[in-house]
């Protein structure tokens, strides 16, 4: 019984265990197959649009958990609708995975959404006559382009087409909008602009013509015309040696602003060459300018004059001529015909540049100015003499000469000469200075001459010469002066003064003179030993013209009186012994009696002896002096005598 149970026992469990493993088996199978497996697609295939850019997804995977990475750097999101701000190309991930998978499965699609950036279309509007545009558009961003001409009508068409078919209205202004579509995509920018039709041309204007150089095989000239950008423009030329225009440019590539072209290589010296500016629309439309012709100048130096000759304009509509100097207006003329001025108002030396400018049209003004030309100013006349011509004693041995000319044209140098030939001075300044002269014995004179800028000398002048002031004679009591007369370039002055003078050259006294050239001073003057004299010319006193002489130094000797006898009686008269004496800077006497004993002495010539000596009056006798001086000048002197006392 027990055995029995024990295998009963045995095979339930083997039964169990087999129903386990079966069990096991089964889910295990059943797990394998609900792997997930990464799939989706883009709803209705939209993966290509214009910033910012909604994407749907949709999913074919069927799993229990979807996550998508959109590859422009947000975070990973179930979300299957996402929207890119940034154009680019993005790459797609997604993450299926069922519950029990070990991990997701991922699928990555490269480049997989393409988002494009939406700028305006680039487009041009050319207008042309009979209220037609015509329309290009250079752009290349976009695979189709729609034109909506603001008239009702709309036109589709593919990148590449850069000229547009003309487009005419009936009414303006219009707004042409151009869009830009991405295809696929079906999305763009656009672009619009406001058009005002014109019913005719609008032809350029030629503003200036100049000529820039004059040469027969190298010359030049510059144009300059208006343009608008509608149209293109062609520069047409004939020379005076031609019967027709020639196109000689295109211009294509207009702004709308003042265009200048040079034009070369032309015979500006020899012939003219007129001009028009020939506008034509895209249309085959075409209008021409007013022509406008260049004028050449010549230039020549003559004596003090310069001759300015030119072609006469030839074309039409002619205002007037400006002729510029230095490129300032010199003079307008309004006759055609006139072909030459002549400038007198030059310098020698100097260069002056000339051009001349024709002012043409009726409604508006244009210029044709010619080649500029210059010429240096020259003149052959011998200039003025110096006429104002003097001459002045300044100190210390100098003779200083002046002048006065007009300094047109401008001097360049003068010359002084002396007339012994010793001397030639050179300056600029209107006065020369003559040194380490011995002005108080000799008298000198000056002539003058000059060059001017223009290279051209003046003749000497006549002579000047200042006052050379001499002592003739002196006495005691008088001095005979005596002078030269004053020369000058004009020989003529007004008269002479006397100046006396003190030591420092201070003026203490003038004496009024006339003409003559003699005076006799009798003024007793005590106070100076030394007499300074000097002769001043009035020469012009209203303009304060004057010279001036050399300084005559008189030295006048000291005097002294000493008296031989006195009378010291009280009664006023004679009663002291008192030498008189002029000029006296220090002085010493000494009185002596018969026995040689001193019995007065003085360093004041006013103090004399009163004839007392040690209070006692002394006796009449005979008595001895010695005196000792210096004059003003320092020079000394002694001398003795004798004088008798008296009671």
């Amino acid at each position: 019984m027990h055995s029995s149970n024990l295998h009963t026992s045995t095979l339930n469990n083997i039964r169990n265990f087999f129903c386990v493993c079966l069990l096991a088996i089964f889910f295990s199978s059943q797990a394998q197959a609900q792997t997930a497996t990464a799939c989706f697609e883009a709803k209705n295939n939209i993966t290509r649009g214009c910033a910012p850019f909604t994407v749907q997804l949709t999913d074919c995977s069927g799993a229990a958990t979807i996550f998508y990475n959109y590859g422009d750097g947000t975070a990973q999101t179930t979300d299957s609708t996402h929207t890119y701000t940034t154009p680019g190309l993005y790459t797609v991930t997604q993450f299926a995975q069922n519950a029990g998978d070990a991990q997701a499965d991922a699928l990555e699609r490269v480049n997989f959404i393409e988002v494009l950036p939406s700028p305006q279309p680039v487009f041009d509007v050319k207008l042309c006559s009979a209220n037609e545009v015509f329309l290009s558009i250079p752009d290349q961003n976009y695979e189709q382009y729609v034109i909506n001409w603001g008239d009702g009508l709309v036109d589709t068409v593919n990148r590449g087409t850069t000229n547009i078919f003309p487009h005419r209205y009936n009414f303006a202004p219009v707004t042409i909008t151009v869009t830009g579509n991405y295809n696929p995509g079906s999305c763009g920018g656009s672009n619009a602009i406001i058009v005002d039709p014109i019913s005719n041309i609008i032809g350029a204007q030629i503003q200036s013509l100049n000529t820039i150089n004059s040469d027969a095989t190298n010359g030049s000239v510059q144009i300059a015309f208006t343009t608008n950008s509608n149209f293109q423009y062609e520069i047409a030329q004939k020379a005076s040696n031609e019967t027709s225009f020639t196109t000689i440019k295109t211009i294509t590539n207009a702004t709308g602003d003042v265009i200048t072209e040079n034009i070369q290589s032309l015979n500006t010296a020899g012939l003219t060459y007129c001009y028009t500016i020939i506008t034509k629309d895209l249309c085959g439309n075409s209008v021409n300018s007013d022509t406008l012709c260049n004028m050449r100048l010549t230039s020549e130096a003559q004596n003090n004059q310069n001759v300015v000759q030119w072609t006469p304009y030839s074309g039409s509509n002619f205002q007037q001529y400006i002729l510029y100097r230095n490129e300032v207006p010199l003079t307008t003329i309004n006759d055609i015909n006139t072909a030459a001025y002549t400038d007198t108002s030059v310098t020698c030396t100097e260069q002056y540049c000339y051009s001349i400018q024709a002012t043409i049209g009726t409604t508006t003004t244009n210029t044709s100015t010619s080649n500029t030309d210059c010429a240096i100013a020259f003149s052959q006349d011998i200039p003025p003499t110096i006429t104002v011509f003097n001459s002045t004693v300044d100190n210390d041995n100098r003779i200083r000469v002046f002048w006065t000319i007009e300094t047109f044209p401008k001097i360049t140098e003068y010359l002084v000469t002396r007339t012994d030939n010793t001397l030639r001075l050179t300056t600029s300044e209107l006065e020369a200075v003559d040194v380490n002269l011995d002005v108080d014995n000799q008298q000198y004179f000056y002539e003058i001459f000059y060059t001017n800028q223009c290279g051209n000398s003046s003749n000497k002048s006549l002579i000047t010469s200042p006052v050379l002031l001499t002592k003739q004679q002196e006495t005691a009591t008088q001095t005979v002066l005596g002078w030269t007369r004053y020369l000058n370039a004009e020989n003529s002055f007004e008269n002479y003064e006397l100046e006396k003078l003190e030591a420092d050259g201070t003026v203490y006294q003038t004496i009024p003179l006339t003409t003559d050239t003699v005076y006799t001073d009798t003024d007793q003057d005590l106070q100076r030993q030394v007499l300074r004299y000097r002769i001043k010319t009035n020469i012009n006193s209203a303009a304060g013209l004057v010279s001036y002489s050399n300084i005559l130094e008189v030295e006048r000797k000291f005097r002294i009186f000493v008296p031989n006898a006195f009378t010291p009686n009280g009664d006023g008269l004679n009663d002291t012994f008192e030498p008189r004496a002029i000029f006296v800077q220090s002085y010493n006497m000494v009185i002596y009696n018969r026995l040689g004993k001193v019995v007065f002495q003085s360093k004041e010539i006013t103090q004399g002896w009163d004839g007392n000596f040690n209070g006692k009056e002394a006796t009449s006798d005979v008595y001895v002096y010695t005196i000792e001086l210096v004059d003003t000048q320092g020079n000394e002197f002694k001398t003795k005598g004798t004088f008798t006392l008296i009671r």
